[in-house]
């Protein structure tokens, strides 16, 4: 499995975007700090695997990116979720060597998920998770792998993309940074702002 190294500390004021060259190239990055955000639908960011030299160019103009977070199912077969783990460290760690910036985004759909769910991420960084994917009856599911990946990564924050489960915070405090999801600014581009300004 390739390894991301990550990043120690989170960027403050740091909003995520969608991954939209086009709009990328029109944004003011001189003003703001923002980030890649690789929590979106796969055939949007199914790109960043298949052409990375052309998406990494792109993501070098903003310096810093969340790894493609692509589905994983527990209805599918176990090598085709493993897939889907390497296809996330690979395009992150390809990153890396580009001089980007990364935070690795962390999956997992059950506990079997956990044994490679978790690799090629070095422990004590900066780590994403998505809530938006999670459906009411999952959540304790979804909390046994967050409780997991705690036991097993010790992230150093979580950046938590979603809304959903407002209970992380009170059972993991400070350890979770929360941003909203994805909002439209007219026509121009997605982004998501901490809930912590």
């Amino acid at each position: 499995m390739p390894i991301i190294k990550g990043i120690e500390q989170p960027i403050e004021g740091m909003k995520l975007i969608v991954y939209e060259p086009k709009k990328i190239k029109e944004i003011d990055i001189k003003s703001e700090i923002y980030c890649i955000n690789g929590f979106t639908d796969d055939v949007r960011i199914n790109c960043l695997w298949s052409y990375p030299i052309e998406s990494a160019r792109t993501i070098q103009r903003i310096g810093i990116a969340i790894t493609p977070d692509y589905t994983l199912d527990s209805t599918w077969a176990e090598p085709v979720n493993r897939w889907q783990t390497y296809r996330s460290r690979w395009v992150g760690a390809f990153w890396e060597s580009k001089g980007i910036k990364v935070i690795p985004s962390v999956n997992w759909c059950d506990s079997k998920s956990f044994e490679y769910g978790f690799e090629g991420i070095l422990p004590n960084t900066v780590m994403a998770i998505t809530t938006n994917t999670v459906f009411e009856a999952d959540f304790w599911s979804f909390h046994l792998g967050l409780r997991k990946m705690i036991e097993v990564l010790h992230p150093s924050k979580i950046l938590v993309v979603g809304c959903k489960f407002p209970e992380l915070e009170l059972e993991f405090g400070e350890l979770i940074k929360r941003y909203k999801p994805h909002l439209r600014l007219g026509d121009r581009f997605y982004f998501s702002t901490s809930t912590k300004a």
